[in-house]
Formats: structure tokens, C-alpha cells, sequence
């Protein structure tokens, strides 16, 4: 494909000397902390036995990673939901 951007615009002609100048570098950053957090949740998962394969949702609220690690506090919690008590830490 041959492909052209604003091809009979008129203006300055100042190119971009780095990906800095358009929003590159937090775009990727706000990546890695979601993929860094996704890697600690499957950790967590791999040590209490579970399947480390959890797609962990956006947004990555506390609960949603609290829960997509799962162990002793979340298996606490969901027992006292089933007995219908109230949650006391």
C-alpha cells in the first residue's frame, strides 16, 4: 500500500524527533504495570496449586486481584458469605 498523511496540507514541517513527542512512553508504561500485576497474580495462584493461566480484567481493581489470587483470605470470605455471617478481620 502506498500511504500518504495529510498529503496537501499546509504548515510547518518540523519532524518528530522521538516517540517522547507522542505519548509513547506512559502509554507503555501503564502496560507494564497491568502485565507486572498479571505476573504476580499467577504467582500467587502458582503457589496456593491453582492454574497459572488467570486473565486478569481491566481494570485491576484490589478486588479483582485479590480475588484472582485466591488462597486462605478469599477462601475465609467465601465461607463466611455461604453461612450468611458478617466479616470480621
Amino acid at each position: 500500500f502506498n500511504v500518504t498523511l495529510l498529503k496537501d496540507a499546509k504548515g510547518e514541517r518540523r519532524p518528530l524527533y522521538s516517540s517522547k513527542g507522542i505519548g509513547e512512553p506512559p502509554l507503555l508504561l501503564a502496560a507494564s504495570v497491568h502485565l507486572a500485576l498479571r505476573e504476580a497474580v499467577n504467582a500467587a495462584r502458582k503457589d496456593h496449586g491453582l492454574s497459572d493461566n488467570y486473565q486478569l480484567e481491566c481494570p485491576a481493581t484490589p478486588e479483582i486481584i485479590r480475588m484472582g489470587c485466591d488462597g486462605p483470605i478469599v477462601k475465609k470470605v467465601d465461607g463466611i458469605k455461604e453461612n450468611n455471617q458478617s466479616i470480621k478481620f
